[in-house]
């Protein structure tokens, strides 16, 4: 890697203690505009600060092989490692490459998308339905800058939707499902074959959880439907638990179902397959 890569490389990782420190101290949220942006560019700049360490740590595991080679009986370990170290630092540097990308100036911008029926008659009509849900998924993910990895918690309103979702739903987990919901209780269990590989984060699971919260919980009834969805936070950060927090977070133009501030921040999965 070259050196002025490098030195901008151990530049971010200042950078980003440093903002842990801002964002730690307190009255951080007075100024939300300010906090706004101390998020955003800790949600920016995390992932090439990860990569950048990981690049460090095996620099780091190849010196100390190196210095296994004069003992004949590490010799072949040490050779090994080497050759694995080399193999992270080409696959790392090309992550980092990418990642330091110069970034469009329309990245932040809105934009309309219209999903319309062609030719086809209802199955056409039916991919179009795909395709929007597809999008909607995909924009959970882009405005959190979370990775596609991470699934996502499917809110329901009640425990009979369970069966909808997951290919089982064991004893215990029932009994855990009736005494838990609603509430911050999310359950893990094996997903039916319709669920999408974008919710599940490629895991042949899904998460379930009933909110406890009468705004969610009226949302989830009068609509008939599950809604799949992450906490409204850039990918990172401390979930919010009032509207100026998301506002800060994630802009104003993201529109918010306002139930009013959260009384408990505290959530728990069980994981039952």
């Amino acid at each position: 890697m070259k050196p002025s890569m490098i030195r901008k490389l151990a530049t971010l990782s200042e950078r980003l203690e440093e903002i842990n420190r801002l964002m730690s101290s307190e009255g951080v949220t007075n100024n939300m505009d300010a906090y706004r942006k101390l998020t955003q560019e800790h949600a920016e700049i995390t992932p090439i600060v990860e990569q950048y360490h990981l690049f460090e740590q095996a620099e780091a595991d190849i010196a100390e092989a190196q210095k296994m080679l004069s003992d004949p009986d590490m010799k072949e370990f040490a050779q090994e490692e080497i050759e694995n170290g080399k193999a992270i630092l080409e696959k790392v540097e090309l992550d980092l490459q990418k990642l330091l990308l110069p970034k469009d100036p329309n990245d932040e911008k809105n934009i309309f998308l219209e999903i319309r029926a062609g030719t086809g008659g209802d199955e056409s009509g039916l991919f179009c339905g795909d395709l929007f849900r597809i999008c909607l998924l995909y924009t959970s993910f882009s405005i959190k800058q979370r990775p596609a990895d991470h699934p996502l918690i499917v809110h329901i309103s009640d425990i009979n939707q369970v069966n909808h979702w997951a290919a089982v739903f064991p004893e215990v987990a029932m009994k855990l499902a009736k005494a838990f919901w609603p509430g911050a209780f999310t359950l893990v269990l094996p997903a039916k074959n319709h669920v999408s590989r974008i919710v599940r984060g490629g895991e042949p699971t899904v998460a379930l959880r009933v909110p406890n919260h009468p705004t969610a919980l009226a949302l989830l009834k009068s609509s008939g439907l599950s809604v799949a969805a992450p906490s409204a936070n850039l990918f990172t950060q401390l979930s919010p638990t009032t509207v100026a927090h998301v506002e800060a977070g994630l802009g104003k133009n993201i529109p918010v179902l306002d139930g009013g501030a959260c009384s408990v921040c505290l959530l728990y999965t069980s994981r039952c397959v």
